[in-house]
Protein backbone atom coordinates (compact mmCIF):
# COMPACT_ATOMS: atom_id res chain seq x y z
CA UNK A 1 0.00 0.00 0.00
CA UNK A 2 1.49 3.22 -1.06
CA UNK A 3 -1.59 6.04 -1.31
CA UNK A 4 -3.97 6.40 1.10
CA UNK A 5 -6.58 9.07 -0.15
CA UNK A 6 -8.35 10.85 2.52
CA UNK A 7 -11.54 13.23 1.56
CA UNK A 8 -11.70 16.46 3.96
CA UNK A 9 -14.46 18.55 4.33
CA UNK A 10 -12.66 20.14 7.74
CA UNK A 11 -15.14 19.07 10.03
CA UNK A 12 -14.23 16.40 13.45
CA UNK A 13 -16.18 14.09 11.60
CA UNK A 14 -13.39 13.77 8.52
CA UNK A 15 -10.72 14.55 11.24
CA UNK A 16 -11.67 11.71 12.97
CA UNK A 17 -11.32 9.77 9.81
CA UNK A 18 -7.69 10.90 9.80
CA UNK A 19 -6.79 9.54 12.77
CA UNK A 20 -7.60 6.20 11.04
CA UNK A 21 -6.00 6.90 7.91
CA UNK A 22 -2.73 7.86 10.12
CA UNK A 23 -2.86 4.43 11.92
CA UNK A 24 -3.19 2.59 8.73
CA UNK A 25 -0.39 4.80 6.84
CA UNK A 26 2.19 4.03 9.75
CA UNK A 27 1.45 0.30 9.83
CA UNK A 28 2.03 0.54 6.27
CA UNK A 29 4.52 3.18 5.74
CA UNK A 30 1.92 4.70 3.34
CA UNK A 31 1.60 8.10 2.09
CA UNK A 32 -1.39 10.01 2.95
CA UNK A 33 -3.17 11.94 0.31
CA UNK A 34 -5.31 14.62 1.95
CA UNK A 35 -8.17 15.96 -0.21
CA UNK A 36 -10.64 18.72 -0.83
CA UNK A 37 -12.59 20.07 -2.77
CA UNK A 38 -14.63 23.58 -3.72
CA UNK A 39 -17.70 23.81 -4.69
CA UNK A 40 -18.67 26.39 -7.46
CA UNK A 41 -19.90 30.00 -6.12
CA UNK A 42 -22.50 31.29 -8.06
CA UNK A 43 -23.33 35.00 -7.38
CA UNK A 44 -26.28 37.01 -8.98
CA UNK A 45 -25.24 39.44 -11.76
CA UNK A 46 -27.44 42.18 -13.43
CA UNK A 47 -26.72 40.97 -16.97
CA UNK A 48 -27.41 37.27 -16.62
CA UNK A 49 -29.38 35.38 -14.06
CA UNK A 50 -25.57 34.07 -12.43
CA UNK A 51 -22.38 34.60 -12.97
CA UNK A 52 -19.67 31.86 -12.18
CA UNK A 53 -16.82 33.03 -9.22
CA UNK A 54 -13.82 30.44 -9.79
CA UNK A 55 -10.90 32.42 -9.13
CA UNK A 56 -8.23 30.02 -7.53
CA UNK A 57 -6.69 32.55 -5.73
CA UNK A 58 -9.64 34.01 -4.11
CA UNK A 59 -10.43 33.56 -0.06
CA UNK A 60 -12.31 30.55 -0.60
CA UNK A 61 -9.04 28.73 -1.96
CA UNK A 62 -6.47 30.72 0.19
CA UNK A 63 -8.73 29.32 3.41
CA UNK A 64 -8.98 25.69 2.61
CA UNK A 65 -5.00 25.71 1.74
CA UNK A 66 -4.93 27.65 5.48
CA UNK A 67 -6.75 24.41 6.75
CA UNK A 68 -5.26 22.05 4.99
CA UNK A 69 -1.83 23.20 5.83
CA UNK A 70 -2.60 22.96 9.59
CA UNK A 71 -3.57 19.18 8.80
CA UNK A 72 -0.59 18.40 7.11
CA UNK A 73 1.76 19.81 10.13
CA UNK A 74 -0.72 17.77 12.44
CA UNK A 75 -0.37 14.73 10.45
CA UNK A 76 4.11 15.55 9.84
CA UNK A 77 4.21 15.28 13.73
CA UNK A 78 3.08 11.77 13.66
CA UNK A 79 6.30 11.39 11.27
CA UNK A 80 3.92 9.91 8.29
CA UNK A 81 4.19 11.38 4.74
CA UNK A 82 1.53 13.52 3.49
CA UNK A 83 0.50 15.57 0.33
CA UNK A 84 -2.23 17.91 -0.02
CA UNK A 85 -4.69 18.41 -2.98
CA UNK A 86 -6.99 20.81 -3.14
CA UNK A 87 -9.74 21.82 -6.73
CA UNK A 88 -12.92 23.05 -7.67
CA UNK A 89 -16.17 20.56 -8.07
CA UNK A 90 -18.29 18.06 -6.70
CA UNK A 91 -16.48 15.18 -4.08
CA UNK A 92 -17.88 12.06 -6.07
CA UNK A 93 -16.95 13.47 -9.39
CA UNK A 94 -13.37 14.79 -8.73
CA UNK A 95 -12.84 11.99 -6.38
CA UNK A 96 -12.96 9.07 -9.35
CA UNK A 97 -10.38 10.95 -11.69
CA UNK A 98 -8.34 11.90 -8.57
CA UNK A 99 -8.05 7.63 -7.54
CA UNK A 100 -6.74 6.82 -11.37
CA UNK A 101 -4.42 10.00 -11.30
CA UNK A 102 -3.06 9.27 -8.23
CA UNK A 103 -3.22 5.01 -8.13
CA UNK A 104 -4.41 5.50 -4.65
CA UNK A 105 -5.08 2.12 -2.58
CA UNK A 106 -7.34 3.24 -0.56
CA UNK A 107 -9.73 5.70 0.91
CA UNK A 108 -10.88 6.71 4.26
CA UNK A 109 -13.65 8.77 4.51
CA UNK A 110 -15.64 9.84 7.74
CA UNK A 111 -19.70 9.26 7.54
CA UNK A 112 -21.37 12.07 9.72
CA UNK A 113 -24.43 11.69 11.77
CA UNK A 114 -27.86 11.06 9.63
CA UNK A 115 -28.88 14.34 11.53
CA UNK A 116 -28.22 17.70 10.13
CA UNK A 117 -28.97 18.90 6.81
CA UNK A 118 -25.54 21.13 6.69
CA UNK A 119 -24.09 17.55 6.39
CA UNK A 120 -26.38 15.80 4.20
CA UNK A 121 -24.26 16.32 0.93
CA UNK A 122 -20.56 15.21 2.29
CA UNK A 123 -22.51 12.50 3.81
CA UNK A 124 -23.98 11.43 0.58
CA UNK A 125 -20.47 11.64 -1.38
CA UNK A 126 -19.04 9.59 1.05
CA UNK A 127 -21.37 6.64 0.86
CA UNK A 128 -21.31 7.24 -2.95
CA UNK A 129 -17.60 6.48 -3.28
CA UNK A 130 -17.94 3.04 -2.69
CA UNK A 131 -19.73 2.29 -5.47
CA UNK A 132 -18.40 4.26 -8.19
CA UNK A 133 -14.37 4.04 -7.87
CA UNK A 134 -12.26 0.57 -8.02
CA UNK A 135 -10.30 0.81 -4.75
CA UNK A 136 -11.33 0.07 -1.22
CA UNK A 137 -13.18 2.44 0.62
CA UNK A 138 -13.03 2.83 4.83
CA UNK A 139 -16.00 4.54 6.14
CA UNK A 140 -15.79 5.70 9.41
CA UNK A 141 -18.88 6.85 11.36
CA UNK A 142 -18.47 10.08 13.60
CA UNK A 143 -17.89 8.15 16.69
CA UNK A 144 -16.10 5.45 15.86
CA UNK A 145 -12.50 5.88 17.98
CA UNK A 146 -9.63 4.04 17.38
CA UNK A 147 -8.80 1.38 19.72
CA UNK A 148 -6.27 -0.62 18.16
CA UNK A 149 -7.36 -3.08 15.03
CA UNK A 150 -7.76 -6.18 16.73
CA UNK A 151 -10.06 -8.42 15.14
CA UNK A 152 -11.42 -7.71 11.36
CA UNK A 153 -14.49 -9.45 10.07
CA UNK A 154 -15.20 -10.11 6.20
CA UNK A 155 -18.86 -10.96 5.21
CA UNK A 156 -18.91 -13.39 2.48
CA UNK A 157 -21.58 -15.10 -0.06
CA UNK A 158 -18.83 -17.05 -1.56
CA UNK A 159 -18.51 -15.36 -4.66
CA UNK A 160 -15.37 -16.43 -6.81
CA UNK A 161 -13.40 -13.30 -5.76
CA UNK A 162 -13.92 -13.34 -2.22
CA UNK A 163 -10.85 -15.60 -1.79
CA UNK A 164 -8.58 -12.85 -3.38
CA UNK A 165 -10.25 -10.03 -1.07
CA UNK A 166 -9.92 -11.75 1.98
CA UNK A 167 -6.30 -12.40 0.90
CA UNK A 168 -6.09 -8.67 1.17
CA UNK A 169 -8.21 -8.60 4.26
CA UNK A 170 -5.05 -11.17 5.76
CA UNK A 171 -2.38 -9.00 4.31
CA UNK A 172 -3.57 -5.86 5.99
CA UNK A 173 -4.46 -7.37 9.28
CA UNK A 174 -1.05 -8.85 9.52
CA UNK A 175 0.17 -5.41 10.21
CA UNK A 176 -1.73 -4.42 13.01
CA UNK A 177 -1.36 -8.48 14.29
CA UNK A 178 -5.40 -8.92 13.64
CA UNK A 179 -7.33 -11.60 13.81
CA UNK A 180 -9.95 -11.56 10.71
CA UNK A 181 -13.19 -13.66 11.03
CA UNK A 182 -14.88 -14.98 7.50
CA UNK A 183 -18.51 -14.64 8.26
CA UNK A 184 -21.71 -15.74 6.30
CA UNK A 185 -25.22 -14.96 7.27
CA UNK A 186 -27.47 -17.98 6.52
CA UNK A 187 -31.13 -16.71 5.72
CA UNK A 188 -32.67 -19.90 4.88
CA UNK A 189 -35.17 -21.22 6.74
CA UNK A 190 -35.28 -24.78 5.10
CA UNK A 191 -33.19 -27.72 6.28
CA UNK A 192 -32.31 -28.86 2.33
CA UNK A 193 -31.22 -25.28 1.10
CA UNK A 194 -29.36 -24.44 4.99
CA UNK A 195 -27.19 -27.49 4.46
CA UNK A 196 -26.20 -26.49 0.84
CA UNK A 197 -24.98 -23.10 2.76
CA UNK A 198 -23.07 -24.90 5.26
CA UNK A 199 -21.22 -26.88 2.62
CA UNK A 200 -20.39 -23.67 0.39
CA UNK A 201 -18.80 -22.24 3.79
CA UNK A 202 -16.82 -25.51 3.97
CA UNK A 203 -16.30 -25.28 0.46
CA UNK A 204 -14.67 -21.67 0.86
CA UNK A 205 -13.06 -22.56 4.37
CA UNK A 206 -11.14 -24.74 2.01
CA UNK A 207 -10.36 -22.96 -0.92
CA UNK A 208 -9.43 -20.19 1.33
CA UNK A 209 -7.26 -22.24 3.60
CA UNK A 210 -4.75 -23.28 0.66
CA UNK A 211 -4.45 -19.60 -0.35
CA UNK A 212 -3.87 -17.92 2.11
CA UNK A 213 -0.78 -18.91 4.97
CA UNK A 214 0.13 -17.70 8.08
CA UNK A 215 -2.99 -15.89 8.41
CA UNK A 216 -5.30 -15.87 11.62
CA UNK A 217 -8.22 -17.03 9.86
CA UNK A 218 -11.22 -18.28 11.54
CA UNK A 219 -14.88 -19.31 9.67
CA UNK A 220 -18.06 -18.65 11.26
CA UNK A 221 -21.69 -18.93 10.06
CA UNK A 222 -24.63 -17.22 11.60
CA UNK A 223 -28.56 -17.96 11.03
CA UNK A 224 -30.69 -15.28 11.05
CA UNK A 225 -33.58 -14.07 9.04
CA UNK A 226 -32.26 -10.58 8.65
CA UNK A 227 -28.95 -9.92 7.42
CA UNK A 228 -28.53 -7.08 9.69
CA UNK A 229 -29.79 -8.46 12.89
CA UNK A 230 -27.10 -11.03 11.91
CA UNK A 231 -24.20 -8.99 11.38
CA UNK A 232 -24.85 -6.36 14.23
CA UNK A 233 -24.98 -9.42 16.69
CA UNK A 234 -21.95 -11.12 15.03
CA UNK A 235 -20.21 -7.53 15.69
CA UNK A 236 -20.70 -7.54 19.03
CA UNK A 237 -20.34 -11.08 19.83
CA UNK A 238 -16.79 -11.35 18.30
CA UNK A 239 -15.81 -7.89 19.23
CA UNK A 240 -15.42 -6.77 15.94
CA UNK A 241 -13.19 -3.85 14.94
CA UNK A 242 -13.50 -3.06 10.93
CA UNK A 243 -16.15 -5.26 9.17
CA UNK A 244 -15.52 -5.85 5.87
CA UNK A 245 -18.26 -5.93 2.41
CA UNK A 246 -17.79 -6.54 -0.99
CA UNK A 247 -20.49 -4.14 -3.37
CA UNK A 248 -19.86 -6.15 -6.20
CA UNK A 249 -22.73 -5.93 -8.93
CA UNK A 250 -25.20 -8.54 -9.52
CA UNK A 251 -23.84 -10.22 -5.89
CA UNK A 252 -26.06 -10.80 -2.48
CA UNK A 253 -24.52 -7.91 -1.10
CA UNK A 254 -25.72 -5.74 -3.41
CA UNK A 255 -28.89 -6.17 -2.56
CA UNK A 256 -28.49 -6.27 1.30
CA UNK A 257 -25.90 -3.77 1.59
CA UNK A 258 -27.92 -0.92 0.05
CA UNK A 259 -26.51 2.59 1.45
CA UNK A 260 -29.50 2.31 3.68
CA UNK A 261 -28.57 -0.62 5.53
CA UNK A 262 -24.22 0.48 5.43
CA UNK A 263 -25.80 3.34 7.46
CA UNK A 264 -27.45 1.21 9.62
CA UNK A 265 -24.49 -0.76 10.26
CA UNK A 266 -22.09 1.72 11.01
CA UNK A 267 -24.60 4.06 12.85
CA UNK A 268 -25.76 0.86 15.39
CA UNK A 269 -22.60 -0.81 15.96
CA UNK A 270 -20.00 2.28 16.00
CA UNK A 271 -16.95 0.38 13.72
CA UNK A 272 -15.65 1.11 10.30
CA UNK A 273 -16.74 -0.53 7.08
CA UNK A 274 -14.29 -1.29 4.24
CA UNK A 275 -16.14 -1.32 1.31
CA UNK A 276 -14.23 -3.96 -1.53
CA UNK A 277 -15.09 -3.94 -5.27
CA UNK A 278 -15.04 -7.13 -6.31
CA UNK A 279 -13.30 -7.61 -9.10
CA UNK A 280 -16.05 -8.20 -12.58
CA UNK A 281 -13.98 -11.36 -14.16
CA UNK A 282 -14.57 -13.12 -10.18
CA UNK A 283 -18.55 -11.82 -10.18
CA UNK A 284 -20.99 -14.61 -10.44
CA UNK A 285 -24.53 -14.33 -12.31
Amino acid sequence: MKNILVPTDFSEVSKNALKFAMKIADAERATIILFHTNFPIFIADEKTDFSYDNDPQGIVMNEANAKMDLLLEYIKTHNVNCKKIIRFGLLGDAIQDLVKEIKADLIVTGMHSPKGLERLLFQTNSLNIAEKVDCPVLIIPMDSKYHGIKKIMYATDFEFGDVKELKNVCDLAKFFNANVIAIHINTQVERVKSLEEEENMEWFATITDSSIIDSKVSFRTVYNKDVNEGLQWALKFWNVDILCISTAKKSFFQKVFSKSLIKDIAYQAHIPILSLQLAEENRLG
